[in-house]
């Protein structure tokens, strides 16, 4: 396949779309879809919730030492090389997952792939800002972006059409199938999008001297995003379980994930103007706001009518946080380094999925139940967003 036009004045949406296979394979594949699983891996594997939580704990501490990692490969490697490397690392950790029962290895096995992950997103968003602010704007840069980041939704609703049906025809033994095809949809993914991405941000560096942004300029914002990441992390970790157990069983839970994920596809168009016009954290804020909402239908309405909608919010609203952070980084002035910036919020969000799962199993265990620690998940994401409100743009 020849790519050769992506490497010069080819499409920056047909980049994002290739690059945005990694986001697709390292969070909807590599960590959202653990939530399919677990409830097969606990009950298999004897798990406790605290376990169950601890390995997306392992799974977003790989991601936080991947982010922090992340600068300094880009600036040995190259943006692009840095993306590559972190999408080919991840696919034979996920084909290893299926071959172990242990607990210390797969706790191993979680934070591989997140390190994978961790380099593979800042490398990729690092590249598309870049590549945005120079031949896109206003609402079209924030389109460009979120185009990348909604391909965690496109590997989410891939994974929730295949896992569920394949857990429900070969019982809870077959989590390891599971990860095997988990594994080979990765590697799919490899091979149609490391080999397509762009070149151009490598050697177009911008000449003015750059320097990093001091973190108490966007404070608000980071302490939010952490907020955010635990308790939608938390969230996602067990709403998939939670709801299989109820009335409707797996196929209401299965089809609750792939509305998330295509909602996460299909509505980032739709914030095109809010992203283009609100300043500082409003759009944080409002996409948070919308996200806690979401988030906290499904306790209140239990049936499936109110599970979807949930699905259609969360999707269509917690996936553009990220664009929204992102976007905020692109406004900063151009003597601001950006992979630095990228990077402190990487590392927030994943210091909340560290603590958050842990959190949720934690109390969990405690209450013997989920109802509980899921309406905690919802009041961090609320006071996250309201937070993100204080953030004053930077632009200036």
């Amino acid at each position: 396949m020849n790519h050769s036009g992506l490497h010069g004045g080819a499409s920056v949406y047909r980049a994002a779309l290739y690059l945005s296979l990694g986001p697709a394979a390292g969070q909807g594949l590599g960590r959202f879809a653990y939530s399919l699983i677990v409830p097969a891996m606990q009950a298999d594997l004897g798990w406790s919730y605290a376990i169950a939580g601890w390995m997306n704990t392992a799974n977003a501490g790989g991601y936080l030492a991947g982010a922090i990692a992340a600068p300094l490969v880009i600036r040995r490697l190259g943006e692009r090389r840095a993306y590559q490397i972190g999408f080919v690392g991840l696919v034979p950790v996920l084909a290893l997952t299926a071959l172990t029962d242990s607990i210390s290895m797969l706790s191993v096995l979680r934070v591989m792939a997140g390190v994978s992950a961790g380099v593979m997103f800042v490398a990729g968003g690092a590249l598309l800002v870049d590549m945005a602010r120079r031949r896109a704007s206003g609402g079209r840069a924030g389109l460009v972006l979120a185009t990348f980041y909604g391909g965690v939704g496109l590997g989410m609703v891939i994974s929730a059409a295949v896992i569920p049906p394949l857990l429900a025809a070969l019982g809870t033994g077959g989590w390891h199938w599971a990860w095997a095809v988990l594994a080979a949809m990765a590697a799919a993914g490899a091979l149609v999008s490391v080999p397509a991405a762009p070149r151009e941000a490598d050697g177009a560096r911008e000449a003015v001297s750059q320097v990093a942004a001091p973190l108490r300029l966007f404070a608000p914002l980071l302490v939010a995003y952490l907020l955010v990441g635990a308790g939608v992390i938390g969230y996602l970790t067990f709403v998939f379980g939670w709801l299989s157990s109820l009335e409707g069983g797996w196929p209401v839970a299965m089809t609750f994930w792939i509305t998330l994920g295509a909602a996460a596809v299909i509505v980032p168009p739709f914030w095109r103007r809010v992203m283009a016009c609100a300043t500082g954290g409003r759009a944080f804020g409002l996409l948070g706001l919308v996200t806690a909402v979401g988030a906290g239908l499904p306790l209140v309405f239990t049936a499936l009518p109110g599970g979807l909608a949930s699905a259609a919010m969360v999707g269509g609203s917690f996936f553009m946080i990220t664009t929204a952070t992102t976007a905020f980084v692109g406004r900063m002035p151009a003597h601001f380094e950006r992979a630095g910036a990228i990077r402190a919020f990487t590392v927030a969000f994943a210091l909340g999925q560290i603590a958050g799962p842990v959190l949720v199993g934690a109390v969990a265990d405690a209450v013997g139940g989920l109802g509980v620690p899921l309406q905690i998940a919802v009041v961090l994401v609320f006071l996250g967003a309201v937070l993100g409100f204080a953030q004053r743009d930077l632009a200036s």
